[in-house]
């Protein structure tokens, strides 16, 4: 079962973000899989630190793609990235303190803020350009 499917309405339009974005759906619906299945003790530092890894990676070439284009968008979705590590390091923070309603926080984190900000604000970014 496959938690987070791509569909072709989530392309920004360039093919390594999309690449990336497949990629990060991937891990998330791995880390989300793990979760369900009882798994995530074992695992869940190891995937909280590859997905920040990841999505440092990605950030990084998405917003100098955004800035490439000219879109007006790019300064507010460098924000949002922002705003999105800072969640991510606390999520990790919880972790290392044992925070008792780690995974369905996690869970949540990844459903609505990591996915819908990749199939949301990426798209709305990256149709931004100017005329």
């Amino acid at each position: 079962m496959s938690y987070f499917v791509w569909r072709s309405e989530y392309s920004v339009g360039n093919d390594l973000i999309d690449s990336q974005h497949r990629h990060l759906l991937e891990l998330a619906g791995l880390l989300r899989r793990a979760l369900a299945t009882g798994q995530a003790v074992s695992i869940v530092e190891e995937a909280l630190r590859a997905l920040q890894a990841y999505v440092s990676e990605h950030f990084a070439e998405e917003e100098a793609l955004f800035d490439a284009i000219g879109s007006p968008a790019s300064k507010a979705h460098r924000r949002q990235h922002q705003l999105i590590v800072v969640e991510l390091e606390e999520l990790l923070a919880d972790q290392a303190l044992g925070y008792r309603h780690l995974e369905r926080k996690l869970v949540e984190w990844v459903e609505d803020r990591l996915v819908g900000h990749l199939i949301r604000d990426d798209r709305a970014a990256a149709a931004k350009r100017p005329r």
